[in-house]
């Protein structure tokens, strides 16, 4: 278990019952901005057609949807940056992670999110 999965596990109550109104699990919560972040890197990696666009577009919902976690949910900011930085990890260290969200799930969340 990671550090971000620790601390997600030890969140206050409250913590968690606020971001029960977005997610259906704390592992489903960890997952969505674990994969925004692979995606935005990705982007930036592979460089395809339109790229740039693309990869403004990812960082600007992924900033909104980080900025809704710390104000409406009061996740400490740190705490997306540990999930930011488990990706990193595992990318440096050529690990794929198995996340259980699907595509249409992981858009439904973002956009729930962001709305």
């Amino acid at each position: 278990m990671t550090t971000a999965e620790q601390r997600i596990k030890n969140l206050n109550k409250e913590i968690k019952n606020q971001l029960f109104n977005f997610f259906d699990s704390l592992e489903e919560f960890y997952e969505t901005f674990y994969l925004m972040i692979k995606s935005e890197h990705q982007i930036d990696m592979h460089r395809p057609k339109d790229w740039e666009n693309r990869l403004r577009s990812i960082q600007y919902y992924r900033h909104l949807a980080t900025e809704r976690m710390v104000k409406d949910c009061d996740v400490e900011r740190d705490l997306m940056d540990d999930i930011y930085s488990d990706y990193f990890e595992d990318f440096a260290n050529f690990k794929e992670r198995e996340c259980n969200l699907s595509d249409e799930r992981f858009l439904a969340l973002v956009k729930k999110i962001i709305s």
